[in-house]
Order: structure tokens, then sequence, then C-alpha cells
């Protein structure tokens, strides 16, 4: 999102008009630091183009944002673009980027870029440029199944097949010594994956435990035998899944399915 752009109200050594009433009471002087900040970045801009790349705001708190907020309605024109990157997967409802996303969405300028996995062509550009060296057709394939084209699933996979000489380097490349099918589960793809799974509830943890039995595609009616759940509980504890972005919905009434293939893996929770 980017802010008005027109001319700027002086230089980095003027004094900048004051982007706003100051409100009354105990907010003041989180006011008076706000619109400090506005100033210092748009006195550095200087009327010249500027970037900030926020990286990772689903770990931001609420007062970041707020700031955030702040910047992106100063009235104070300035060619300033807010890049901001975050996880769907890891934003909870009641996440304070989740609320406040709505006031961004608003704003004319605001726009919203949804990133997938790489293609398979790219995800073998990613290997031959991590392994230095053009690697098999059949060994992209492979590492683009398992991972979907999630660039930090590739890394971690291929990290972890070098740390346990499944992928050898030799003299005229690299070269796999099994199948990527029987490897374990990265740690750090289990973090990841562990650090979702932590913040859903007891229920929610067994029904998933319980799905990933059946593999990657599960039906409502034989997990509701196996989860030793109510009916009920069950219920709402996909549905706290499916918020999660830990299941999607089949195309059949009842059915689901893990959003990722390694997060329906048994051994990711082992």
């Amino acid at each position: 999102m980017g802010r008005p752009c027109g001319p700027v109200a002086g230089s980095p050594r003027c004094r900048f008009p004051r982007t706003g009433t100051a409100p009354p009471g105990p907010e003041l002087e989180r006011f008076r630091l706000y619109d400090a900040v506005d100033r210092a970045i748009t006195a550095i801009a200087g009327g010249e183009p500027l970037v900030l790349i926020l990286d990772d705001l689903h770990w931001s708190d609420k007062a970041s944002l707020l700031l955030l907020r702040h910047l992106l309605r100063s009235p104070t024109p300035a060619p300033i673009l807010f890049l901001g990157t975050y996880r769907e997967t890891d934003l909870a409802r009641t996440h304070p980027l989740a609320e406040m996303l709505g006031d961004f969405r608003r704003a004319p300028s605001f726009l919203h870029v949804h990133l997938g996995g790489l293609s398979a062509d790219d995800t073998a550009s990613f290997i031959d440029a991590w392994a230095s060296h053009e690697t098999p057709a059949s060994f992209a394939e492979a590492v683009h199944a398992a991972t979907e084209g999630n660039p930090f699933f590739i890394q971690e996979v291929l990290r972890h097949l070098a740390e346990t000489d499944v992928f050898v380097r030799q003299e005229d490349g690299w070269v796999t010594a099994a199948a990527i099918e029987d490897m374990g589960i990265p740690e750090g793809i289990r973090e990841v994956i562990g650090r979702r799974l932590s913040h859903l509830s007891e229920d929610a943890n067994a029904a998933l435990s319980a799905a990933s039995v059946f593999g990657r595609d599960f039906d409502l009616g034989p997990l509701e035998g196996v989860a030793g759940l109510p009916a009920e509980r069950l219920l709402l504890a996909l549905e706290e899944a499916r918020a999660a972005g830990l299941v999607d919905e089949g195309s059949a009434i009842g059915s689901y399915r893990f959003s990722h293939a390694l997060v329906g893996r048994p051994s990711t929770r082992n």
C-alpha cells in the first residue's frame, strides 16, 4: 500500500507540519511518537520513491500495527510504498492484523497479492541454483510433489536430504541414494507445523492426529469412528483446523483434505 504522492512538505532539514490533530488524554504520547516516525520517514524519502518492506507481519503486535495504520493515513504527500508480508496460516482470527486488514482493504491504494507455491519448472530452477549443478528432472519432480512448490519446504527438504546422505554430491553432479518418499520430515518443517498445531485446542490436535492415519484426504464418517470425540466436538475441531489453514473442505459433503501433504504426514507429530 502506498501513500498519496505529491510535493513533499520540505527537505530533511525542514520542519514538517503536524500530520493530524493530537488526541487528548493518555494517547497523546503515543500520537507524538507515531507522528515523529511519520515525519522521519517522510524526511528520509525526501521526495524520492521509497519502499519500506515489512516482513512477517503475523508476528507483529497491536502497537506496531497501529503505527503502520497511522503512517498509511498520513496526510503528508510522499511517494512511499509499504510492502508487507504475512502467512495467512499463522494468522488467527483474534490476531490484531486480522482485525486491521479490514481497515487496510478499504484504502483505494491497498493491493493484496496471494503467493502460491512454485511451479514444477521453477522448483527445478530453485534446486539447480541450490545445488550449483543441474539435477535430474525426476528428482526435481519428486521434490515438487513432496513440497508443492513451497520455497521454505524445498530448502528444508534439500538440506535434510544432504545431511542424511540421501542427496549426495559426486563428480558429475548430485545423486539420490533413496526415494524422497522414504525420508523423514525435516526438522525445520516439523517446527513450523508444530508451531501451528500448538495454537490449536486439544480436540483439534486429536482430530488431526486421527485424520493423518487416513492420508491426505479423509471423510468425516470414518474419522468419527477413530477420533474419540463426540460428533459436535469433532466438527468444531475440524472447523478450527480449517480456520487455521491446516485442512480444507473437500468437494463432497463431509470430506476434508490436509492443506499440504507434509501437514498430513503422521511423522510430523512424532
